[in-house]
């Protein structure tokens, strides 16, 4: 079984500006299939499973996501290694709303899914 059959949500293949932060700092990322219950990341430095963290997606409208890193692989390309990881989202944030339960999380992300498309 793929990764892709276990996903309860659909994923929208984006690719969106991001900072993420953890127990470190702060690293500059790019946020790609996003859904309400994870994303994966791609940035220059690792963060290990099992790390909480905070993503901010540079939106029209900013979005912070609350998660844990669930896994993490290493990609070489063009000479330089990426790290590529994969979110587990369990609150997004906007406008002062945090959604955390399935009801909520699925109207405020699809709102802000229609934003995009605007």
């Amino acid at each position: 079984m793929t990764i892709e059959d276990r996903r309860k949500n659909t994923r929208n293949n984006l690719s969106i500006p991001a900072n993420v932060k953890g127990p470190k700092g702060v690293i500059e990322a790019v946020g790609k299939d996003i859904s309400i219950d994870g994303v994966k990341i791609e940035t220059s430095k690792p963060l290990n499973p099992g790390t909480t963290v905070e993503v901010f997606l540079d939106l029209n409208d900013p979005i912070l996501l609350e998660g844990l890193v669930v896994w993490k692989k290493k990609e070489d390309r063009d000479d330089e290694s990426v790290f590529v990881m994969g979110i587990q989202v369990y609150a997004i944030i906007h406008d002062d709303v945090k959604a955390m339960s399935f009801p909520d999380k699925f109207e405020l992300f699809n709102e802000l899914m229609e934003r995009l498309g605007e």
